[in-house]
C-alpha cells in the first residue's frame, strides 16, 4: 500500500511518532480528522484527474513501444508484398518471353 508515496513502515513510524509527540487521547482525533480529510481529498473530482493522469504518463512508454511493434509489423507486411510482388513477375517474364516467340514463329496459313 501506498498513498502519497508512504510505505507501510514509513506510516507505522509517523504513528508511533504521532502517539509520542501527541498523547494518546489527542492522537486517536488528530487521526480521525487527518483520515476524514485524506478520504475527502481522494473522493475529489481533482484528484481522481491528476490519477488518471499519471496512468496515463505512466502508459506512455508502453504506447510508444506498442507503436513501434505495429510499425515493425507494418513493415515487415510491406517487405512481404514487395517480395510476392517480385516472385510473380520473375514468373510471369518467362511467360511473357514464350509467348512473344510464339508470336514471332506463327506464320498464318493462307
Amino acid at each position: 500500500m501506498e498513498l502519497f508515496n508512504i510505505g507501510i513502515l514509513e506510516f507505522l513510524f509517523i504513528l508511533i511518532l504521532a502517539f509520542i509527540v501527541l498523547g494518546p487521547k489527542k492522537a486517536v482525533k488528530v487521526a480521525g480528522e487527518v483520515g476524514a480529510w485524506i478520504r475527502n481529498i481522494l473522493d475529489s473530482p481533482t484528484w481522481k484527474e491528476i490519477m488518471k493522469t499519471s496512468r496515463d504518463i505512466r502508459d506512455i512508454p508502453r504506447k510508444i513501444t506498442d507503436d513501434a511493434e505495429i510499425q515493425r509489423t507494418l513493415e515487415d507486411i510491406d517487405y512481404s508484398i514487395r517480395g510476392q510482388d517480385s516472385a510473380l513477375t520473375e514468373k510471369e517474364s518467362p511467360q511473357q518471353g514464350d509467348a512473344s516467340k510464339e508470336k514471332e514463329n506463327f506464320k498464318p496459313s493462307l
